[in-house]
């Protein structure tokens, strides 16, 4: 049987498997054909070599940007905790709340004022804090920022822990999610002092007008031009002529038989009258009470 035959020779003797079309056969490659593989070899070794760089390369950005991206997210967390450590210790109140009213976040300088803890004041409706008659006024102060997406400067009252009213000064704006209004920011100052200040300043100025209005004597306010700026009923009864009518009329033409005599004196108290005066008068005093003082003015 010649099949039976021929896999007797196979197994009898070694089986010579066939090389691949695409690798020659060393003893019968020419010269030409030698110097060509050199030259793929080279070019395949080449390319290796250059995907190593190119990985290599790759590696080492991606190394950079990350060592990047770290300093930046360091220095993100750095500057988040210096803006929280920074609101905590202000002296003033800083807050948000939802578009409800609900408190979502407070300072330190919170607990000092209002007496109560953040635990007490977290989650509740600033309703619960407010005074009465001020609630009205928060929910247009709301209402405003929602319509005319501008901040809002307003003043109100609390009613702190222990039952004492305080007066605030509001300043807040939306803050947004999506481009979406989503709660309040605000901060508020305490203005106990300034409004003690403001009614010490007003009674005072009270009692030097019923002073001036009921004193016996005649009594002139006049500026740096001699030009009556108030009269009291006494001199003006002596001229002849109302305060209204008076006011604004020179020292001169009120009485002008008296004006030669009486008015270098009153030059010469201006002209020693320190210079910045005004101005030291104004650093010295409190910046609500500042803008009330009026301009240079001399009583005669």
């Amino acid at each position: 049987d010649e099949s039976s035959r021929g896999q007797n020779e196979t197994h009898g003797r070694p089986c010579r498997l066939p090389l691949g079309s695409g690798f020659p056969d060393i003893g019968k490659v020419s010269e030409w054909e030698a110097r060509e593989w050199n030259w793929i070899l080279m070019g395949a070794a080449l390319l290796i070599l250059l995907s190593f760089l190119r990985t290599e390369i790759l590696r080492q950005r991606i190394r950079s940007q990350n060592t990047l991206l770290q300093e930046w997210a360091r220095r993100e967390i750095a500057l988040k905790n210096q803006y929280e450590e920074l609101i905590e210790n202000a002296n003033d109140i800083v807050y948000t709340t939802d578009l409800k009213g609900n408190v979502t976040s407070i300072n330190r300088a919170t607990e000092r004022v209002m007496g109560y803890s953040r635990e007490e004041v977290l989650g509740a409706n600033v309703s619960k804090f407010v005074a009465k008659e001020y609630l009205e006024v928060v929910e247009q102060m709301i209402k405003q920022k929602l319509r005319d997406k501008m901040p809002t400067t307003y003043s109100m009252e609390i009613v702190a822990r222990n039952g004492r009213r305080i007066p605030l000064e509001i300043s807040s704006r939306l803050i947004y999610e999506n481009v979406k209004p989503a709660g309040v920011q605000g901060v508020a100052r305490d203005i106990t002092e300034r409004k003690a200040m403001q009614k010490k300043f007003h009674l005072r100025e009270k009692r030097l007008a019923s002073f001036f209005s009921a004193a016996p004597a005649g009594l002139a306010i006049l500026d740096s031009q001699l030009r009556m700026l108030k009269i009291n009923e006494t001199l003006a009864h002596v001229i002849g002529q109302s305060p209204q009518e008076l006011v604004s009329k020179p020292l001169r033409e009120v009485v002008p038989e008296l004006a030669p005599i009486i008015e270098p004196p009153i030059m010469e108290s201006m002209a020693h009258c320190p210079p910045n005066w005004l101005a030291q008068l104004v650093k010295s005093t409190p910046l609500p009470l500042a803008s009330s003082i009026p301009p240079p003015r001399w009583i005669v």
